[in-house]
């Protein structure tokens, strides 16, 4: 229904149980509710978009190799996954995991970065580094896993399993 003079009321969306909402999707029906403004602020949105992908943070997804790297790639963000991941290549069936694991991680990545999602992801290696163990409070065991870090807060959170 679009709005009118004659028809001023608030409209009100069912987003009929969608558990993802697209912003500019929204703002583009309710530009597109008024005819005649649509032209002026078409032009708008377009600006907005390209100045909102222009701030992007640039990201990184890689392996954690010392603490310059924790720093770069998780401390300076708002919040990062870091899998915790056993590095042995010298098994063919371990290198092929490990290399699968890896694949996904960086997936998940570029996901998080397409979404603008402010979690950061980045790997350990477990076999060179195995004092992550006792810094993240993580049974040796529970390897493969994942470390969430909320930066801001300077708490921590491991998966199991």
């Amino acid at each position: 229904m679009k709005a009118s003079e004659d028809e001023p009321n608030i409209r009100f969306f069912n987003f009929n149980g969608l558990k993802e909402v697209h912003y500019k999707e929204v703002q583009q029906t309710m530009i597109n509710m008024v005819p005649e403004l649509s032209e002026r602020y078409r032009a708008d949105l377009v600006q907005d978009s390209s100045t909102h992908l222009a701030s992007k943070e640039k990201r990184s997804f890689g392996e954690i190799k010392n603490t310059k790297d924790f720093k770069s790639m998780c401390q300076s963000r708002k919040a990062c996954a870091i899998a915790l991941l056993p590095s042995i290549t010298v098994i063919d069936y371990e290198a092929e995991n490990h290399a699968r694991r890896l694949e996904v991680l960086e997936k998940i990545e570029e996901q998080a970065a397409a979404a603008l999602t402010p979690v950061h992801y980045s790997w350990i290696n477990t076999t060179c580094h195995p004092e992550v163990f006792s810094y993240f409070d993580v049974d040796p065991n529970f390897v493969p896993t994942v470390v969430f870090i909320n930066t801001a807060k300077n708490t921590h959170g491991s998966m199991i399993g």
